[in-house]
C-alpha cells in the first residue's frame, strides 16, 4: 500500500503579519507544491483515499 504524510505546522499571525513579497511569494509557492501532492496522490490509482 502506497502512503503519503503531509505535514505543516502553522502560526496564529500567519494572516496578521505583511512579510515581505518574496517571503509571501516563498511560502505561497510552498503551498501550492503541497496542496499539489496532495491532489495527485487522491487522484492517483494508489492514492487511494476514504473518509
Amino acid at each position: 500500500m502506497t502512503r503519503a504524510l503531509v505535514c505543516m505546522s502553522h502560526s496564529p499571525l500567519l494572516h496578521h503579519t505583511d512579510p515581505p513579497a518574496e517571503t509571501k511569494a516563498a511560502f505561497e509557492a510552498a503551498f501550492a507544491r503541497a496542496r499539489a501532492f496532495v491532489h495527485d496522490f487522491v487522484a492517483s490509482p494508489l492514492g487511494l483515499y476514504t473518509r
